[in-house]
């Protein structure tokens, strides 16, 4: 896959940042829900369920079973510390502005598959707020954002040649359907015509940001 740049960071309470997210999102690390593509409703993902149980707090569902690529289990807990890290500490994600702006949430945890999230005012729309929110490891840094993160996604980091490359590699403990392709081989050109001639060369398999004029012909979408 040939990239337009190469990624400042894997950190994912960056992860809406394209130049981010295009390889961590639901790839690397997952979030609680996430949006279909094609309608725009929200689907149940390392979260089963959610509700509004009063006028100021959402209740989630965290599901069972599910561990993170390092092969620690995954719970409510990592939940609330991967939102508390996005939304509440001074790392300055690009999650926290762009999606919470000011505001604050407060979390509980009454057992390890219940994530409890409070807000100032009633926010009808928490739910598509957590979606932009990616699960790591409780103890990931809150105060300095991390290169290559650990996840619960379908895929992990298998190498990274600083400049040149960057490698994922399937995750064996993912606990979905296992990805098609076993691993996946980032590169970098700026100039959108050199993407383009690595396509109509058969050089890569996927080219991003191609506009009409790079020259992929046919090939372009």
């Amino acid at each position: 896959i040939v990239l337009a740049q190469e990624p400042p960071t894997l950190e994912p309470c960056e992860s809406s940042l394209t130049s981010t997210g295009i390889v961590v999102r639901s790839n690397i690390t997952e979030p609680l829900i996430e949006r279909d593509p094609n309608t725009g409703d929200l689907q149940p993902l390392l979260a089963s369920e959610w509700r509004q149980t009063s006028p100021n707090q959402w209740t989630f569902t965290v599901r069972d079973g599910i561990t993170f690529s390092n092969g620690a289990p995954m719970t409510a807990k990592d939940a609330a510390y991967s939102i508390d890290r996005a939304v509440n500490s001074d790392l300055n994600c690009n999650v926290d502005g762009y999606v919470f702006g000011d505001e604050k949430l407060e979390l509980a945890t009454p057992d390890d598959s219940t994530l409890v999230v409070g807000t100032t005012t009633p926010d009808p729309i928490l739910p598509l707020r957590i979606s932009f929110v990616e699960i790591v490891p409780t103890g990931t840094s809150m105060t300095e954002k991390v290169r290559e993160p650990i996840g619960t996604g379908p895929y992990a980091i298998d190498g990274w040649e600083y400049g040149q490359k960057l490698f994922l590699k399937r995750n064996d403990t993912y606990w979905g359907p296992p990805p098609s392709f076993a691993k996946a081989e980032y590169q970098w050109r700026s100039e959108g015509s050199v993407r383009a001639a690595m396509i109509t060369n058969d050089e890569t398999d996927i080219a991003v940001s191609l506009g009409p004029e790079d020259g992929a012909e046919d090939l372009g979408v």
